[in-house]
């Protein structure tokens, strides 16, 4: 038995004082004077299965196989060494052995063997040359711990878990060992003190140099590190705020620092079926818990009532269009005199109107200006004296277009004021329009403006004075709101950003933001994306953040239904998270 002495304020793993340093790959230290810890590290010597054998289906759901049974119930770190290998020299080797097996073939044309280890080979040589990969040799280990108060039970439960672990590892072709001797220390020291003697480094170079190792141009090294990220995003970006789930690569908890992103906005892509409402309804749920936000979710399918009362929300939901109408005519009354008429024809022109219909446009300002003038005289005939009005346009295509319009939201606005039903509306409000829904996807937007500018004026004093979003907007299935009026909702991305006011989208590509998709992108402090099994899809995605070739070659067989990879503002760099959905 050794005793190793941490140095306090090193920047090593443990950090924890006294470690001592035991017999087949066993470290024992103590968390407290009242809980002892073992930590057991083993190590990989062979990997029987060779993905290059494999189709890309096979492959994928190797690669899940294998995550799926690290997932034991206990953490279990995996540790990597890699050593660069002179390029030129194992090329030149590699080539020597291909021309070897070139002439055995020749030889014997029916030798299967030699023409899967040339297949091999030259895979593995191509790769080198197209993408310029530097080699190197890997020694590979995993590392599982546990704790007690005391000591027998630790060593106990430490020596079942590396046990169920290789054997888990076996049946998946991965066969491995128990760290011993010399070799045991130099690993530890390594591990869990960050610095070699020159006697154990030694012995370190003689292991790489020796030993039978994959190379990371080899597709077995995935098995081992399947995320080599060489640049992670800032730590205050990630380190606070809402908490979204572990980190699958570092098993850290990821967090999104809304007050050090650049906006309180958030953007989930994901294909049909993959979970974008759960992750959209975890995220306002924890919006909500951490900062005491206000949530509205504009619902379009009425469905997420349902959601929230399965996760224990108590909710009551705003039946828009039905018991509780737009309350067009008090939310203008809250707006200075002169400026009324330009502000109902912005919100109707926005949603009903497109850019062509200027004439149109133009007679509708002129008959908002000279009705609301009146309106105030008769303030319960608010949608009559503007149809009278109407009824004056000379042109009958024009007074067609804007009686119809006029009609259908004098039909929306009965019932009780939406602006008296905010007022007193629980933290979390689903606000169903499916309803409104039946009437088109003119009138979904217009809606959703006319809820927008409501929340805008009832909470502008509360909103203005924070750092973080007092008030969330969630839209889930955006991409019927985007069909034809994608400008109405990046405009309400750019509001609600001076605002301070959170709007939260989900849909299911970057093609349903159109021509507009980067300043989508651009107006979102978190992104959110979900697995798809589609490369296309991780390579437009790529546009906005950083993923090399590798990254998106591993994202589309990695990544399952309930990961995601996320990006926060302003850096670019992307995080793959399995994420949390308890709350």
């Amino acid at each position: 038995m050794k005793f190793i002495k941490f140095m306090r304020n090193s920047s090593d793993t443990l950090n924890l004082g006294d470690v001592r340093v035991l017999d087949n790959g066993l470290i024992m230290f103590r968390r407290s004077d009242d809980e002892v810890c073992y930590k057991k590290v083993i190590r990989v010597v062979n990997v029987v299965t060779s993905i290059n054998d494999l189709s890309d289906q096979e492959v994928l759901k190797y690669l899940r196989t294998y995550f799926n049974s690290l997932n034991l119930g206990f953490p279990i770190e995996v540790r990597t060494i890699f050593k660069p290998i002179d390029k030129e020299k194992l090329l030149s080797e590699v080539n020597k052995k291909i021309q070897n097996l070139l002439v055995d073939i020749e030889v014997n044309p029916a030798n299967t063997k030699a023409k899967t280890d040339l297949d091999r080979l030259t895979k593995f040589r191509d790769r080198i040359y197209k993408y310029g990969i530097q080699p190197y040799d890997v020694l590979a280990y995993y590392v599982v711990e546990a704790c007690s108060d005391k000591e027998e039970e630790a060593l106990k439960l430490v020596n079942s878990r590396a046990s169920l672990l290789m054997k888990t590892l076996e049946s998946l072709g991965i066969i491995t060992s128990e760290l011993k001797g010399v070799e045991g220390r130099a690993l530890l020291q390594i591990f869990f003190r960050g610095y070699l003697s020159k006697f154990y480094e030694l012995i370190l170079n003689k292991l790489l140099r020796f030993k039978l190792m994959s190379r990371i141009a080899s597709p077995l090294a995935v098995v081992f590190n399947p995320y080599i990220i060489s640049s992670r995003t800032k730590f205050d970006l990630r380190s606070s705020g809402i908490y979204l789930g572990v980190n699958i690569v570092t098993s850290e908890n990821v967090f999104w620092n809304v007050e050090r992103c650049l906006n309180p906005h958030i953007l989930v892509i994901g294909p049909s079926g993959i979970g974008k409402t759960e992750t959209l309804i975890t995220i306002l749920v924890r919006t909500h818990m951490t900062y005491s936000t206000k949530v509205f979710i504009v619902d379009v399918k009425n469905e997420y009532r349902d959601r929230l009362l399965r996760r224990g929300v108590k909710v009551d939901v705003i039946n828009l269009g039905v018991d509780v109408g737009l309350g067009i005519n008090q939310l203008i009354n809250l707006i200075p005199k002169t400026f009324r008429a330009s502000y109902l024809t912005e919100i109707i022109s926005d949603s009903i109107f497109t850019k062509d219909e200027k004439d149109i446009v133009a007679t509708l300002y002129k008959v908002l200006n000279e009705a609301l003038e009146f309106s105030d005289i008769n303030p319960n005939n608010f949608w009559g004296v503007i149809k009278d009005f109407t009824g004056m346009v000379d042109d009958d295509y024009i007074q067609y277009r804007l009686m119809r319009v006029f009609n259908i939201l004098e039909s929306l606005d009965r019932g009780v004021p939406l602006i008296n039903v905010l007022r007193g509306v629980d933290p979390i409000t689903p606000v169903n329009l499916s309803q409104i829904a039946l009437l088109g996807i003119d009138y979904l937007n217009l809606a959703m403006s006319v809820l927008f500018n409501t929340i805008q004026i009832l909470y502008m004093d509360v909103i203005k004075e924070s750092h973080v979003p007092k008030i969330q907007v969630v839209v889930d299935e955006a991409w019927q709101f985007l069909m034809g009026r994608k400008e109405l909702i990046l405009k309400l991305l750019k509001l609600g950003r001076g605002y301070g006011v959170s709007l939260a989208l989900a849909t299911q590509s970057l093609h349903d933001l159109g021509e507009l998709c980067k300043d989508y992108i651009e107006n979102s402090g978190l992104l959110v994306v979900l697995p798809s099994s589609d490369t296309a899809y991780w390579k437009e995605l790529s546009k906005f953040m950083k993923l090399s070739y590798d990254e998106i070659r591993d994202y589309t067989l990695m990544l399952s239904k309930g990961d995601a990879l996320i990006r926060i503002l302003p850096d670019p760099r992307p995080i793959p998270i399995k994420l949390d959905h308890e709350v």
